[in-house]
């Protein structure tokens, strides 16, 4: 599986096309989040959804949290374009946040992998900030 997310993939999308028909081949789902509406990425880059086996929609509005996985703003939908996968996706869509997320440091960077609350990411930004000011 492959997720490709933002910045906005299709805001360059012969690259965008190009790095899709090269991954293709090693990926039996490629989920792709855009800021744009479907209706939009239908009518201009219908060639770009051929390779894509869902996508998540709509851009992130902050302040519009969402309880669900996938969704980082409640503005956003899910689209199955790939039939064979629409059990799968049906169900992953309707898992809720659980609030797990790992937390990697490398190169004094810390990477958060998960999609956190939006109030939460705030308060672990303040906490970080708090903790750097203290070693300075």
């Amino acid at each position: 599986r492959l997720t490709i997310s933002g910045g906005e993939p299709f805001d360059q999308p012969e690259a965008f096309l190009e790095l899709l028909k090269r991954v293709r081949p090693y990926f039996e789902d490629i989920l792709v989040y855009s800021g744009y509406k479907m209706e939009f990425l239908k009518e201009r880059f219908p060639e770009h959804l051929s390779f894509i086996d869902a996508l998540v929609d709509g851009e992130f509005i902050e302040g519009l949290e969402s309880n669900f996985l996938y969704k980082g703003s409640d503005n956003q939908r899910l689209f199955v374009l790939n039939e064979n996968l629409k059990e799968f996706y049906i169900e992953w869509a309707r898992k809720k946040k659980d609030k797990l997320l790992q937390l990697v440091e490398k190169d004094n960077i810390i990477y958060i992998i998960g999609i956190p609350y939006q109030e939460d990411i705030k308060k672990f930004q303040h906490e970080i900030q708090s903790l750097y000011e203290l070693r300075v």
